[in-house]
């Protein structure tokens, strides 16, 4: 495996092939992931099949005339989606102090020594 990664498990690396590594692989985390915004994170809380339904459901209840049915179903929709807004605002904002709290130190042999790195600058060798 230190052939395949082109490293000495004596020396280690060079600090300038590990600055090298660095800035051709970049740095040692985990991509954010895209929530797109607080827009469609709203319009996402309708994409799901049993909301199709009621709003079917609405919609035909509405048409019949029976207004108070109507509004209760969409309003039960809009609620619903309220709901789920809020609580995936809330997981997302735990995930995020989660993530900035969770910065952790690596031992690495590095230039015939050893360093103690944050694990964001870890680089493959």
């Amino acid at each position: 495996m230190l052939l395949l990664l082109g490293s000495d498990a004596a020396a280690g690396l060079s600090e300038s092939e590990a600055e090298h590594r660095l800035s051709r692989f970049g740095p040692n985390i985990l991509p954010e992931a895209k929530t797109g915004g607080p827009i469609l994170r709203f319009l996402r809380q309708f994409h799901h099949p049993l909301v199709y339904v009621l709003v079917a459901a609405g919609v035909v209840t509405f048409v019949l005339g029976e207004m108070v049915d109507s509004a209760v179903i969409f309003g039960v929709v809009l609620l619903n989606a309220v709901i789920g807004f809020v609580q995936e605002s809330k997981a997302e904002a735990a995930l995020d102090a989660l993530r900035s709290m969770v910065q952790t130190d690596a031992r690495v042999r590095r230039a015939g020594g050893v360093q103690t790195l944050p694990s964001t600058d870890l680089v493959p060798g």
